[in-house]
């Protein structure tokens, strides 16, 4: 019997990228199967929170990894250089991955909508 995950994700999180490829290993080594459930980190409710000022390092002290940086290394990913969009609300993806699980598609459906935003910078967003 596979084991069946429900998924909170959103294509805009980087730590939700990770766990597409995380989620793919799952399935290959143990057989198990995905309920993606859109999680909107930025709803139309909210605003966008602004921009954080980088803190530099002491002089002639190495940089401290993030964990995010930490997390990329620990799975052996690099960390995606495409040009996305900003402040991007996502709506239409996740209806969209609603209508594909009717289908039976939602993986395939997931898997090039989060390519498309981290590896090309594509607006998935957008209805066209």
């Amino acid at each position: 019997m596979p084991l069946h995950i429900p998924v909170a994700h959103d294509f805009i999180c980087p730590w939700c990228w990770i766990g597409l490829f995380q989620a793919k290993r799952l399935r290959e080594e143990f057989d198990a199967t995905f309920d993606w459930i859109g999680y909107e980190l930025f709803p139309d409710e909210l605003e966008w929170p602004s921009a954080s000022t980088p803190t530099l390092e002491p002089f002639g002290k190495p940089k401290i990894p993030t964990r995010l940086e930490l997390a990329y290394v620990a799975q052996r990913m690099e960390k995606p250089t495409a040009e996305r969009p900003k402040n991007m609300r996502i709506h239409n993806a996740h209806e969209a991955v609603e209508f594909a699980k009717l289908q039976g598609k939602a993986d395939e459906l997931v898997d090039i909508f989060y390519r498309a935003y981290w590896e090309r910078g594509e607006a998935i967003n957008e209805p066209s």
